[in-house]
């Protein structure tokens, strides 16, 4: 059985070392371990995700089968029209089987409570998720090459998803 419920504090590390599992595994084909473990350092650090689950702006919600935690998702407020879908991630073994989709839904609605009219990501040119996320309805809007420090930068598609 699938749940889905918000992160607390005191899930913090349980984030972080299941980032640190997928970032290694789902990245390890697509950018160089400097990078990973660069984007993990500044994305996936205690602080940052406890500042992020205190706002009012974010939610973390996670994704349980039975008692194990496999997957989460990390959205917030872009601005007043505008959510954004900062990570979505879970187990390889299982993508595939609905909990995308459902975890999806939760982040839609978080935008709706907020009264946003889009979802708004970034995902890799590589990355395979990136049928996932036409399949549930998002749209490639941009193309972008950025520089995000440490000597590395990004090559991702920028894309939307309308909130009706």
């Amino acid at each position: 059985m699938i749940s889905i419920r918000k992160a607390t504090l005191a899930d913090v590390q349980s984030i972080i070392i299941l980032a640190t599992t997928i970032w290694n595994e789902v990245y390890s084909n697509i950018i160089s371990k400097a990078q990973i473990d660069y984007m993990l350092e500044a994305r996936y650090n205690e602080y940052r995700i406890k500042s992020e689950i205190e706002s009012e702006d974010n939610v973390y919600f996670m994704a349980f089968s039975e008692s194990e935690f496999v997957g989460f998702a990390h959205v917030g407020l872009l601005d007043e029209d505008t959510s954004y879908l900062h990570k979505i991630y879970f187990l390889s073994n299982l993508r595939g089987k609905g909990l995308g989709k459902m975890i999806l839904s939760e982040v839609v609605n978080f935008a709706k409570t907020n009264k946003s009219t889009s979802l708004v990501l970034n995902v890799n040119r590589a990355n395979p998720a990136l049928g996932f996320y036409e399949k549930m309805g998002f749209e490639t809007i941009e193309s972008v090459d950025e520089t995000i420090g440490g000597g590395f930068f990004v090559n991702d598609y920028v894309m939307e998803k309308l909130i009706s």
